[in-house]
């Protein structure tokens, strides 16, 4: 499959892009999703939010610097908000709740760690399957790999992550986490949403 993305919302300061998995979002590679928006658009762009490459979902992308500072502001206020839907192995004891740990970054990897910072997860399990349970998540902090690592380290990692603990891979690559709803919530509130790709789709139809 050739990672892909598509154009989900354009303002004139912004941009909203739905990515697919295996695409990188910034990289030493010049196939990146901001170098190629960087090129189609002629001018430096500015990552506001992230995504890692197994995972899909929606990015915001600030056009300028005045925006982007704007942006990054309402970030620190928690006013940019991710809802990530995951499929993750076995069932969960604990159907709502959040997962509240210490995390530290480490040759590419985060860690369980006391010494590490503080992040919150939420999570309410919204289906059941023999095998997986489908789950919303949102998270209070946004640190890296948190929640394929705070899954892990409650015995549910996500599907295909085998970085992470899953049992096997996916057989279209990928890992089964997507951000399909992002909330920017300025003077007023805006919100934009993308259905699953296809193939996490089939674990809730």
């Amino acid at each position: 499959m050739i990672p892909n993305y598509t154009i989900h919302f354009e303002h004139q300061e912004y941009l909203i892009i739905n990515k697919d998995i295996g695409l990188a979002v910034q990289s030493k590679e010049d196939s990146d999703l901001l170098k190629i928006l960087e090129k189609k658009y002629e001018k430096t762009l500015h990552l506001i939010t992230r995504l890692d490459q197994p995972v899909s979902g929606l990015v915001l992308i600030a056009k300028n610097k005045s925006i982007a500072a704007h942006f990054s502001g309402l970030m620190q206020e928690g006013r940019i908000n991710k809802k990530y839907t995951a499929v993750v192995e076995g069932k969960l004891e604990q159907k709502e709740g959040s997962i509240t740990s210490n995390l530290s970054k480490k040759n590419a990897k985060n860690y369980i760690d006391e010494e590490g910072k503080k992040s919150v997860l939420n999570y309410k399990v919204i289906k059941e399957l023999d095998r997986y349970s489908i789950l919303e998540i949102i998270t209070d902090t946004g640190r890296f790999h948190q929640i394929r690592a705070q899954l892990q380290s409650i015995g549910h990692p996500i599907k295909g992550d085998l970085k992470y603990g899953s049992k096997r891979s996916n057989k279209g690559g990928g890992i089964y986490l997507h951000c399909g709803k992002l909330d920017i919530y300025g003077k007023e509130l805006s919100t934009w949403s993308v259905d699953p790709p296809q193939h996490m789709e089939l674990y809730w139809k």
